[in-house]
């Protein structure tokens, strides 16, 4: 993003020391009751997050880990996810890095994990700690292009050539993903082998190809081509269960009637992007640019 990282602290989070402690003790099941009530919890706790709400909303979501005893459950992670993000969105970094120690703790080979501290110590200023987990991910994870790119996003702005080494890295790292290689290509300077990468998978109608695609061609100035191809992702992503990128895609598509001039309609799109994505603030502040020209 990137997507996956600035649409993204990502979702960050951990089990706290006084849950995992607990979680620890011998195993014994979750009664449905139970269960249904920490998924409430988590349910709620992701709406308060979503409103801003984060010191409410990590609450929320230690009161759904409460529910939880004996061992750890999927669900418990999850949460564990969602409560670590909103503990550093609001401010609470040392709790958050505790619980990722917590984590890791509990699983030392969850790749999530070492990456999502490595960006929370980033964020502290730590370079030097967000390096080392950084490269303990990549470790575990050596394979996936993508978090190679995140990696470089992350840290392109605070030292250039060290983002440029995982770039490097990420070229080397044999994944046999056309969009993620297409995408390290093009960062990389080599925008014909990444044209040729990303074009073969949009034909295939991968939205996540269109959206990289449409990126591409509005830095090169090729508006329109932006245009066609992000509509072409959208239409695909539509037909996508899963809806990966069609939140992007709609978002590129405001910027390509913007850069093609066609104001009306960038404008009527974006007041539809922020009533399905009311918390963007990038989206808020541009519809109220959109409206008053």
């Amino acid at each position: 993003m990137s997507f996956i990282n600035r649409h993204i602290i990502n979702i960050i989070s951990v089990l706290a020391v006084c849950v995992i402690s607990s979680m620890l003790l011998e195993a014994c099941n979750l009664t449905d009751s139970a269960r249904l009530k920490e998924e409430d919890y988590r349910e709620q706790g992701i709406a308060l997050m979503q409103a801003g709400k984060y010191n409410e909303a990590a609450t929320m979501l230690q009161m759904g880990l409460d529910q939880s005893v004996g061992f750890v459950t999927d669900l418990d992670v999850d949460i564990c996810y969602y409560r670590a993000a909103a503990l550093f969105a609001a401010g609470d970094t040392d709790e958050a890095l505790a619980v990722y120690d917590n984590i890791i703790d509990y699983d030392e080979k969850d790749w999530r994990a070492y990456y999502l501290r490595g960006t929370v110590y980033l964020l502290s200023a730590d370079m030097t700690n967000a390096v080392l987990d950084y490269d303990t991910a990549i470790s575990l994870d050596e394979k996936d292009a993508d978090l190679y790119i995140q990696i470089y996003e992350n840290i392109k702005e605070t030292d250039l050539n060290k983002a440029q080494e995982y770039l490097d890295k990420g070229a080397e790292a044999g994944d046999d993903d056309p969009c993620a290689m297409g995408y390290i290509y093009y960062l990389k300077g080599n925008t014909d082998s990444a044209l040729t990468l990303l074009q073969d998978a949009a034909d295939e109608n991968n939205p996540r190809a269109c959206y990289y695609l449409g990126q591409i061609y509005i830095i090169l100035g090729n508006y329109t081509d932006a245009l066609n191809i992000v509509n072409k992702g959208l239409y695909a992503a539509s037909a996508d269960a899963s809806g990966s990128f069609l939140k992007y895609l709609k978002w590129l598509q405001v910027v390509c009637y913007e850069y093609t001039g066609d104001f009306e309609r960038a404008k009527s799109l974006i007041s539809d992007y922020v009533e399905l994505y009311p918390e963007d603030p990038l989206a808020v502040r541009e519809n109220t640019f959109l409206q008053t020209r």
